[in-house]
This record gives structure tokens, C-alpha cells and sequence, in this order.
């Protein structure tokens, strides 16, 4: 670039002092170390543009890689999260489903039917609530046949002393 400044410089003052033949050959000789100049130049810019390319193909995999890999994340993290929710249903819902067919069996009057499974925390206060629940009845059902028996027993006593009998004004034989 230097030597192309001087050249172009060197025939511009031949051209001043009028030597126009001497100012033409370095001109030509300018002209020459401008083409090779100029070459250099594409070459330079050719080797940046394969550079540029190179980095945009680089760039280009890698943001796909990263893109891949927050899709694996996003997966991943959605994998877990279903697991916690089927977890925490499951949780939930087997101790309820126990409760309910021991509820169940409650009311049609199956009174020997307890929960023995153990359950997580307010399940298993529920679950204990409801066996002492069904044992209270259990005692009370009895008690309270029990009584009715015994009722009965002394209504049939009570009816047979108090029946009129049919041959007490007859004279005996």
C-alpha cells in the first residue's frame, strides 16, 4: 500500500513538472501494484467470507444443540412433573378409596369392617376415627339387642303370667 501511495505520489509530480512520459510509467506502475493490491484484497475478503461462513455454520450448531438441549430440559422437567402429580394423586386417592368402602360397608350395616391399612398422616387419623366409630356402634347394635332380647323374654313372661286361665272357675276333678 506504501509503494503504491509513493508511486501515485511520484507521478503526480512528474505530471506538476511536466515530464508527462515518466509520470505515465510510474502511473502503469501504480496501476500494477493497485491490481495486485486489489487481488489481495478479494483474497482477504474471500478467506473472511469462508471465516464468517464457517463461524454461521459453527453458530448455527450450536444454537441447535442448546435449543435440543432446553427441549430435553423442558421434556424432562415435565416427565418429573407428572410423575409428582401421579404420585400425589395416588397418595391421596388410595386411602380415600379404603375410607370410602369402609364408609360404605358402614351404612349397610356391616359393623365388623375396619380399615387395618396403614395411611399418611390425616388418613390415618380419619381411618382410626372411623374404626372406633364403627366399634361404638358395634357395642351399641349389641347392647341394644341385648336389651330387645331381654325385653322380649320378659314380655313373654309377663304375658303368659297374665293370660286368663281358661279353667279357673271350674271345679277340679
Amino acid at each position: 500500500l506504501s509503494s503504491l501511495e509513493v508511486q501515485l505520489a511520484l507521478s503526480h509530480r512528474l505530471r506538476d513538472l511536466n515530464r508527462l512520459d515518466a509520470a505515465r510509467g510510474e502511473a502503469e506502475g501504480a496501476r500494477d501494484v493497485e491490481g495486485q493490491l486489489l487481488d489481495e484484497v478479494q483474497r482477504f475478503s474471500i478467506l473472511n467470507a469462508g471465516q464468517v461462513s464457517n463461524a454461521s455454520v459453527s453458530l448455527r450448531a450450536e444454537a441447535t444443540n442448546r435449543g435440543n438441549i432446553s427441549l430435553a430440559m423442558v421434556v424432562a422437567a415435565l416427565l418429573v412433573g407428572m410423575m409428582v402429580v401421579w404420585s400425589t394423586f395416588g397418595s391421596i386417592s388410595r386411602p380415600l378409596t379404603a375410607l370410602v368402602a369402609q364408609e360404605r360397608a358402614l351404612s349397610a350395616g356391616q359393623l365388623a369392617t375396619r380399615t387395618t391399612q396403614e395411611m399418611p398422616g390425616e388418613f390415618q387419623a380419619l381411618a382410626t376415627a372411623m374404626n372406633d366409630a364403627a366399634e361404638s356402634l358395634a357395642q351399641l347394635s349389641s347392647v341394644t339387642t341385648s336389651t330387645a332380647d331381654e325385653v322380649a323374654g320378659s314380655a313373654q313372661d309377663l304375658a303368659s303370667i297374665s293370660e286368663p286361665d281358661e279353667f279357673a272357675g271350674l271345679p277340679e276333678p
